[in-house]
């Protein structure tokens, strides 16, 4: 095989990323959908909000018992495009479906798909193509789905207002065929082109010295994983974090509970969700320069100052200085949802594993999230404000950030590392 040029992974990244953009667009729209649901089947806000728990634990079942399982079966690429497929049906399921019932059991559909598609396929793709910069490269891929989340409401409302809910979903669904074009006509793995991944070399001496034969699988096997405490910190981080970050796509709410308007509160998720796709970005760097405990310190810690000062917000100071400091750290924890996983787990495990366990951790996060939405507001319908649930908040992210560094020092790659340096 040649060696791999850096124009075909970095074009295969972007392929694969623009496939999960189309994601990005049709699940941030999801804020959008809620009120329509809720008026065109008669139910509550809250009985609205219901299905998007079922996705979350469809998503954690299916992570849990299968998720790695049908990206091997299926193969990465292959996932990137069902996670796609059904992505782009996610509007016209909510605007169109009788019954809640059906929504919820499109919604299960919807979060079995993410067990394995959407950012777990799209990771499991580019690891494919780079083994050097992978952090760097998939940062910038994630970051797709926040800037796809933050054009997907955009365009929501500008076809909606202009031409209604036909329009809107057929326009959203026909993002479905682009998936399917560059799937058939571009989408490729190194494999299928007569390349390696970028590092491969590097990889392949680490390998020989522990006498693997596959340098791209490197790592301990999943039954070495699954016996390692650093797995169940890593997903007891993950759950411990979502829980916590649930404040953020829950941010509106707020805002619009304790005296800030519609429009001002729309323009501060806004804010919110570009913070979402910068930081996804950076994080990507950072980590490439700095390594993974300095991602968790930054990405955690940045979560638990926006915390703190949303805290600070509702309880001592309501400037826009103030608020803006916690929107925007706000989204930069929240990047932690979708890299954490991937840059955490290659940390500890390796590669050899990877399509097992990162379902596992994924499907944390999910149960975290579907847990959350209800547990926090829930906990602040009760006391009369958000003070309580922010504190509460505050403190589990402390115990998460401890459980991710404890993982990384516990990492069953450290040992691996360290007979390799001894031959």
């Amino acid at each position: 095989m040649n060696h791999p040029t850096k124009f075909s992974g970095y074009t295969q990244a972007f392929l694969a990323a623009l496939m999960t953009f189309t994601c990005g667009m049709s699940y941030g729209a999801y804020s959008l959908l809620i009120v329509p649901l809720s008026e065109r089947l008669g139910c509550s806000l809250t009985a609205a909000g219901f299905p998007a728990t079922v996705e979350t634990f469809a998503s954690f079942l299916v992570g849990l018992f299968g998720g790695g399982i049908l990206i091997e079966k299926f193969t990465a690429r292959r996932c990137v495009l069902i996670g796609s497929l059904v992505a782009c049906l996610f509007v016209a399921g909510y605007l169109y479906l009788p019954s809640l019932l059906l929504v919820c059991v499109f919604e299960a559909i919807v979060g079995a798909s993410m067990a394995f598609g959407y950012s777990s396929g799209m990771s499991a793709f580019i690891r494919t193509w780079f083994i050097e910069k992978r952090e760097s490269v998939l940062g910038v891929a994630i970051a797709c789905i926040g800037f796809g989340g933050a054009a997907g409401t955009w365009l929501f409302g500008v076809l909606d207002s202009n031409f209604g809910f036909g329009v809107t979903s057929i326009a959203f669904a026909c993002l479905g065929i682009l998936c399917i074009l560059i799937y058939v006509f571009a989408l490729r793995t190194p494999e299928q082109l007569g390349q390696k991944p970028l590092g491969w070399e590097k990889a392949e001496a680490l390998a020989s010295a522990e006498g693997q034969s596959n340098s791209t699988d490197f790592g301990v096997d999943v039954k070495a994983a699954l016996r390692s405490p650093s797995l169940y910190l890593i997903m007891a981080s993950c759950l411990l974090w979502a829980l916590s970050m649930v404040v953020s796509p829950y941010l509106a709410t707020i805002l619009m509970t304790n005296g800030v308007s519609d429009l001002d509160a729309a323009n501060y998720s806004t804010v919110n969700n570009i913070a979402i796709a910068v930081m996804s970005i950076v994080v990507g760097a950072l980590t490439s320069k700095l390594g993974p405990k300095s991602y968790v310190i930054a990405a955690f810690g940045a979560g638990i100052v926006g915390l703190a000062a949303m805290l600070a917000w509702l309880q001592v100071s309501r400037t826009m200085v103030t608020l803006l400091l916690a929107v925007v750290l706000l989204g930069a924890g929240y990047v932690v949802g979708t890299t954490y996983g991937p840059i955490v787990t290659t940390k500890v495990f390796g590669n050899k594993c990877y399509d097992r366990v990162i379902p596992l951790v994924f499907g944390m996060r999910c149960v975290g999230l579907g847990v959350g939405v209800l547990l926090l507001p829930s906990l602040a319908e009760q006391q009369g404000d958000w003070t309580l649930p922010l504190m509460l908040a505050i403190g589990m992210m402390v115990v998460a950030i401890i459980m991710g560094l404890l993982a990384m020092q516990l990492a069953p790659m450290r040992k691996l590392h360290q007979n390799g340096n001894k031959t």
